[in-house]
């Protein structure tokens, strides 16, 4: 009797911190552009990228909301090291994942829609830090001055729904007026994620698709495979 107590409340406590556990990302000086730029690589060669090499994307782990246990940081040199062969089997790795999802989905005739919905709802994403200079440009110049005001008013809904620091978050949405189509931006931007309103979503997904898939599910009558 002792020990099932003992495994019990180890097992509580487990439970108990794993749910206490908060993802935060942390994106530095992220500059892209839909023209290519020149650079020069870790190497001292001379390419033309989209992104700058300044950037940083970090993850960071915490536990009860306030110790970290784990952080990893992603910029340009360590991109660089995932080339040729490596980066090809991620890669591919990834497009076989998706393939065998897109395939599933189509199975059990999944709604994309309302999965979207769902973790909408349920993930709660807490914008700590959102710093944004956005420029575009289109072909007509009828359509850029209708999305400057469109992408104004969506980035201001997103942030008023989730922001946490006010005085943290602004940005600034240019028109560029020239006969091409382009698209510049630079981001820094702090947001996180609580590990209990993922495993929430989750199961409330995977509830829908059970219930949907029990309800698509043909009632045999019981003399289908009878003879006559």
């Amino acid at each position: 009797m002792l020990f099932l107590f003992e495994f019990l409340l180890v097992l509580f406590f487990i439970v108990f911190l794993t749910l206490t556990i908060k993802f935060r990302v942390e994106i530095k000086e992220l500059e892209f552009s839909s023209k290519k730029k020149c650079s020069i690589n870790t190497l001292g060669k001379s390419e033309k990228t989209h992104l700058n090499k300044k950037y940083q994307v970090r993850l960071v782990i915490y536990l009860l909301n306030t110790i970290p246990i784990f952080k990893l940081t992603i910029n340009k040199k360590r991109i660089d090291k995932l080339k040729d062969n490596t980066k090809n089997k991620i890669k591919n790795r990834f497009k076989e994942k998706i393939k065998k999802q897109n395939q599933k989905r189509l199975e059990n005739n999944y709604n994309i829609k309302s999965d979207v919905k769902t973790i909408s709802k349920n993930i709660v994403v807490k914008v700590k830090k959102f710093e944004l200079d956005f420029e575009i440009g289109t072909e007509n110049v009828i359509l850029t001055s209708f999305l400057v005001p469109f992408i104004s008013y969506i980035i201001s809904y997103m942030i008023s729904k989730n922001q946490e620091n006010i005085y943290e978050n602004k940005y600034n949405i240019k028109p560029i007026f020239k006969e091409n189509n382009i698209i510049n931006f630079k981001l820094n931007c702090i947001f996180e994620i609580k590990l209990i309103h993922i495993i929430t979503a989750i199961c409330i997904i995977k509830k829908k698709r059970r219930v949907d898939k029990n309800e698509r599910t043909p009632n045999r009558k019981h003399y289908d495979y009878s003879y006559e």
